[in-house]
């Protein structure tokens, strides 16, 4: 009963048909999603991936498996930040941090997704303007130095 109070008996009604749900996945897919990486492999291969992906939705019981919310996550400042070539699934407010399309890169759907990472694959320069400039925008203007200024700035603390 506190569930539906607090968030709603259309929340409830999506918890339960989320509650045995089991995405397809490839054999294939399923192999290359095991084990660890340590941190330095990790930076590594987010640099030096031809194109690195980002998702932004997430799942939630507020919204349809179908039609899932998104968010700009922390990795949309990180995998710039690091010199990737950046493919993130598009969510409001990531055009007030990149010029998309310049600096990094953004898809809606999967049609989308699959036809920017097949022109990502063919063009080394538009890969190559995605690391520097998405790296440069994020390094000048997302740093936590930054992040903390412009934090002091709305709340007018000196």
């Amino acid at each position: 009963m506190q569930f539906i109070n607090r968030f709603g008996l259309a929340a409830y009604i999506e918890k339960w048909k989320q509650r045995n749900y089991r995405p397809l996945m490839s054999s294939a897919l399923q192999s290359r999603l095991s084990g660890k990486i340590d941190f330095d492999s990790y930076i590594k291969i987010t640099k030096e991936s031809m194109v690195t992906l980002g998702v932004s939705r997430y799942p939630s019981f507020r919204h349809s498996l179908t039609k899932p919310d998104t968010y700009s996550r922390l990795r949309d400042i990180e995998a710039p930040m690091l010199g990737a070539c950046y493919l993130t699934e598009y969510t409001a407010g990531l055009e007030e941090l990149y010029d998309l399309g310049s600096e990094i890169e953004t898809y809606s759907n999967v049609e989308e997704m699959a036809q920017k990472i097949e022109k990502l694959q063919k063009d080394k320069q538009l890969r190559l303007q995605l690391r520097n400039m998405g790296q440069k925008r994020a390094l000048s203007e997302h740093s936590i130095a930054n992040s903390l200024a412009k934090i002091k700035l709305q709340l007018n603390i000196k």
